[in-house]
């Protein structure tokens, strides 16, 4: 079986889970880059578009320019 990339119900389960472990700041797996804090992941982008892990849930709050955004910069800015 290949390795899926992208915003993917398994990829988003592992990366919650690879996020107990780490410590705050901004990471990249599997083509999506996120935030955690605190051991929970806070924030994911993918492919233009930003979303905020709340309650289980995932919600696009955003989108950014693949080509004139640093997104690891940007993701560290967002605030609640």
């Amino acid at each position: 079986m290949a390795v899926q990339y992208g915003m993917k119900i398994d990829n988003i389960n592992l990366i919650v889970e690879k996020s107990k472990t780490k410590s705050d700041g901004v990471y990249t797996f599997r083509g999506v880059t996120y935030r955690v804090e605190k051991g929970k992941v806070r924030f994911l982008a993918y492919a233009g578009d930003i979303y905020q892990g709340v309650g289980g849930f995932v919600t696009k709050i955003g989108r950014y320019s693949q080509k004139l955004d640093n997104i690891k910069q940007m993701l560290l800015r967002i605030s609640d």
